[in-house]
C-alpha cells in the first residue's frame, strides 16, 4: 500500500508584471486617474471573464486589452498567451462654485473581497470565480496633462 500527495491544480496565470501609472489632468476639475495594468501568461486554455479590480481601498471595472487597441471583458486564451488586464481608480472631482456645478464621482470605496490589503486584486471567472492578487507593482512616472 502506498500513498501519494494529491497533485495541486496549477494556477491559471503566471504574473509577468504589474504596473501603476498616475495621470493628472491639466483641466480644472479633471480627476486624478491611477491606471493599473497586469501582464499575465496563461497556463491553461480557458475562457475568462474579467469583472472588477481593487486597489487603494477602491474598486472599479476591469477590462482585457486586445492587440487591436480595443477592450473586452470575455476572451478565450490559449496556453502561453500573454493577457493584459487593466483598470483605473479615479478620484471624485468637481469644478467648484456651489451646488449647481457638474461633479464627476470617483471609483467606489470598497474592500477587496479576497481580503488583501495594500495590493492589487482582480476578480475573474473561468470555471468558477477566482481572484488574482499582486503584491509587487512597478510604479511608472506620472503623466501631467497640459
Amino acid at each position: 500500500m502506498s500513498a501519494a500527495k494529491k497533485p495541486s491544480n496549477p494556477a491559471d496565470f503566471t504574473v509577468i508584471r504589474a504596473e501603476k501609472q498616475m495621470f493628472y489632468g491639466g483641466v480644472a476639475g479633471s480627476p486624478v486617474v491611477t491606471t493599473y495594468t497586469l501582464f499575465a501568461k496563461a497556463r491553461v486554455k480557458q475562457v475568462i471573464s474579467v469583472d472588477s479590480g481593487w486597489a487603494e481601498g477602491k474598486a472599479d471595472q476591469a477590462v482585457i486589452l486586445l492587440d487591436s487597441g480595443k477592450t473586452c471583458q470575455r476572451k478565450t486564451v490559449k496556453i502561453g498567451e500573454i493577457v493584459r488586464i487593466q483598470f483605473q481608480i479615479k478620484t471624485a472631482s468637481s469644478m467648484g462654485g456651489g451646488d449647481n456645478q457638474w461633479q464627476i464621482p470617483g471609483s467606489v470605496e470598497s474592500k477587496s473581497p479576497a481580503g488583501v490589503k495594500n495590493s492589487l486584486c482582480i476578480r475573474y471567472k473561468s470555471s468558477k470565480r477566482k481572484y488574482l492578487t499582486i503584491n509587487t507593482i512597478k510604479v511608472l512616472p506620472p503623466i501631467f496633462g497640459q
